[in-house]
């Protein structure tokens, strides 16, 4: 059960694995329990989406209401679902095929799987894989529709977070956490003694290299004539009980900047570098701090992938041919939380943005401009514009808790207000 808590890795469960079935195109012997626009919602959807929620309660340790209350919430959570995903269509929203192996590859390495042995962890939950991967695109669908009207428009002041400090009760010992990073070498299908014992001399190899300096991001990208390719990235911040067995007691023994490996696993082998460490068992630290401005460019049903990436090209030429990047970010990123200051996202510390957008500035230097890169919520050019080391004390710890606290609350009730809103611009019949 601990296992489906880990592969559902977004806050949004998702109505149904299937989509919903025109009125014209359901069969009599399935009842229709609710009308959502053009849309309707079976029995059968909601009798399979209440057992996945069941589930998932039970891999979180959350109670379950009874019978009827429980029908009652996954019922309005479905619908509610529903409605989002018919604004996304109407407004283009689309998750392409790479964002989507690349979301569920991320979801498989974090937990240790190659992505054959993801498919079959979810055999054994009796969950169809087709089944899983649409869900996780409908997820990936909802939470950028989210980002992009509600999220974007939250901004929290400095006195929200003085007021928010005020009630903060006085901070407690924290269990030890680590923000970690991650390369695999995969093995291949079966792999040989013979093959197992060459892999771990390339481990070694590029072991040497990563503590030399090279990220593992250049490491991923100088070495994509392997079969198969090298996969990693950033695990976020950790406790150690969250993190694959085999990296617990390796990591308990890094310093942070250190790399350890390589660490065999059932796919392959692993090097593991810990980037951050905070807790009741490490002293004060310093974290970089960076701080970087962004053009983002939405696809819509008027301009695919390959348009928005054209135009975020001609976008860097102008400022490489000494146009200003402020004023072309005011006049062309469709960000608004940053459009209006010239594309400036502040000074920021490691785990707040996508893990692919992180991964670009991890490899620009200082005033450099990315090439033109797409995350879930469109096309990117990002320019770092400084980096600094910042004192991680309690201090500054309890200010980004209550910033994120107030951003938190912020968040929940916007949201709640506006799938309020859509709902009552829509028809909605419970049957």
């Amino acid at each position: 059960m601990d296992f489906l808590k880990k592969i559902f890795p977004f806050i949004i469960l998702l109505s149904s694995v299937f989509s919903p079935k025109s009125l014209c195109a359901i069969e009599t012997l399935d009842r229709i329990v609710a009308v959502v626009n053009n849309s309707v919602i079976t029995q059968q959807q909601l009798s399979e989406h209440i057992e996945m929620s069941r589930q998932q309660s039970l891999a979180e340790n959350k109670p379950i209401p009874d019978a009827a209350t429980f029908r009652k919430q996954v019922l309005n959570e479905m619908i509610d679902n529903e409605l989002q995903l018919q604004l996304a269509a109407t407004a283009g929203l689309k998750i392409n095929e790479a964002a989507l192996d690349k979301t569920i590859m991320s979801i498989a390495q974090r937990n240790g799987f190659t992505l054959e042995q993801l498919r079959q962890k979810l055999q054994q939950e009796n969950i169809p894989y087709a089944k899983y991967r649409q869900q996780i695109r409908q997820q990936l669908i909802i939470s950028r529709l989210q980002q992009d009207e509600v999220a974007a428009k939250i901004t929290v002041t400095d006195q929200e977070i003085k007021d928010m400090l005020m009630h903060m009760p006085k901070s407690t010992p924290q269990k030890a956490a680590y923000h970690v990073e991650d390369l695999l070498i995969p093995f291949p299908t079966k792999p040989s003694t013979a093959e197992i014992t060459r892999i771990k001399t390339t481990a070694l190899s590029l072991l040497q290299q990563a503590k030399s300096g090279t990220s593992f991001q250049e490491l991923i990208e100088k070495a994509k004539q392997f079969n198969p390719p090298l996969t990693g990235g950033d695990l976020g911040w950790r406790l150690l009980n969250d993190l694959p067995d085999i990296f617990q007691t390796p990591v308990q023994k890094l310093k942070p900047g250190e790399i350890t490996g390589p660490i065999q696993a059932d796919n392959g082998f692993h090097l593991v570098r810990l980037l951050e460490m905070r807790g009741d068992n490490s002293t004060p630290h310093y974290v970089t701090s960076t701080h970087s401005r962004h053009i983002l460019i939405k696809t819509s049903p008027l301009l695919n992938n390959q348009q928005a990436e054209l135009r975020l090209k001609e976008i860097r030429a102008d400022i490489l041919r000494g146009g200003s990047f402020a004023e072309l970010a005011k006049k062309y990123s469709q960000d608004p939380g940053s459009a209006y200051k010239g594309g400036d996202l502040g000074w920021t510390l490691p785990g707040l943005f996508d893990p692919t957008f992180e991964a670009q500035i991890k490899k620009l230097a200082i005033n450099q401009i990315s090439l033109p890169f797409q995350t879930q919520f469109g096309w990117h050019i990002v320019q770092v514009l400084g980096r600094a080391q910042k004192l991680q004390t309690s201090q500054n710890v309890s200010r980004e808790q209550a910033a994120q606290l107030v951003y938190q609350r912020k968040f929940q009730q916007a949201l709640k207000n506006w799938l309020r809103q859509i709902r009552n611009q829509s028809y909605v019949k419970i049957i």
